[in-house]
């Protein structure tokens, strides 16, 4: 991961970052600033003395007598970035500067900032740790979507928090059986048979297939899963169609990306989710995806 070069650059806890890895996150500067320092990824200076120094759009906000920091003030931006600026005094002249208030949203830190407190929103700022806390949705598909992929302490604090249980399994390692007899499955799982030299168990049971087939990743298993448990798998929002198809119900909008010839994923093309999404995707797919969905994303977080 690349970091500012800034000795007093204020910077996440290593738990936040750790918590950030299990989203597969990595805490970097918006589109905006990335282009404006030359497309590197690191926060934009400005000079705390004169408060200038920021191009066209952006505003230098003082942090201390050694270090300003150019911000940018437009709305729906600000509150994408201003959540990462993590130090709290430089937060809050983030919000005097520019007259805005900083409010995590799903997913985002609340370690320095409060969560959204609009009712629609769902909110609930949860401590997983002493140096990390996390706004949490706690509506029930935003909670199934998203607890699977939080680390183990963070799962706990949410579900005690939002009254509820992540059903997302965190998958276990694949349960052989025997491809010559079919046994050696418990009660619930069929025996599914890949080649002479494989079979695995797998759950028929229509939701736990639909979350787990997309991961059998091999195309002539996924196969005689769909005929083994009379079903179809098709890939959702975010997972892979490298061996499989996207969801083509209409109301998923989903389509098929590829990043490159060993990856391709489903992305959902509606605005909401893609602004939800595209700040956790390569470069490559991120390229990619806005393109197949004639969009661009205003997200701040990137995968390097």
């Amino acid at each position: 991961r690349e970091s500012p070069p800034f000795k007093s650059s204020p910077s996440p806890p290593a738990e936040a970052m750790a918590a950030y890895a299990a989203l597969a996150l990595a805490i970097l500067g918006s589109a905006r600033l990335a282009a404006a320092a030359g497309g590197r990824h690191v926060p934009l200076l400005c000079d705390p003395a004169t408060m200038e120094g920021c191009p066209p759009a952006l505003t230098c906000v003082r942090h201390h007598e050694q270090r300003a920091q150019c911000v940018d003030c437009a709305p729906e931006q600000f509150a994408l970035d201003c959540p990462h600026l993590w130090d709290a005094n430089l937060t809050a002249a983030a919000e005097e500067t520019c007259g805005l208030t900083c409010l995590g949203e799903r997913n985002s830190q609340c370690v320095s900032i409060g969560c959204n407190t609009d009712p629609s929103k769902n909110l609930t700022c949860v401590k997983a740790s002493e140096t990390w806390s996390q706004c949490v949705e706690c509506s029930e598909d935003a909670f199934k979507e998203d607890c699977g992929h939080w680390a183990e302490d963070l799962l706990v604090a949410a579900e005690a928090a939002c009254s509820t249980t992540c059903v997302v399994p965190r998958r276990p390692a694949p349960k052989p059986c025997d491809p010559a007899t079919l046994t050696g499955c418990p009660a619930g799982l069929s025996c599914v048979k890949k080649d002479d030299h494989w079979a695995q168990c797998v759950d028929c049971a229509p939701e736990r297939f639909a979350l787990e087939c997309p991961f059998l990743w091999d195309a002539d298993f996924i196969a005689a899963a769909e005929e083994t448990c009379g079903r179809k798998c098709l890939g959702e929002r975010n997972n892979q169609c490298v061996s499989i198809d996207c969801n083509p119900d209409p109301s998923k909008n989903l389509t098929c990306v590829s990043s490159h010839g060993k990856w391709s994923q489903c992305v959902d093309c509606s605005p909401a989710a893609f602004l939800q999404d595209c700040g956790h995707w390569s470069k490559k797919l991120l390229v990619a995806a806005e393109a197949a969905c004639s969009t661009r994303c205003s997200a701040r977080l990137r995968l390097l």
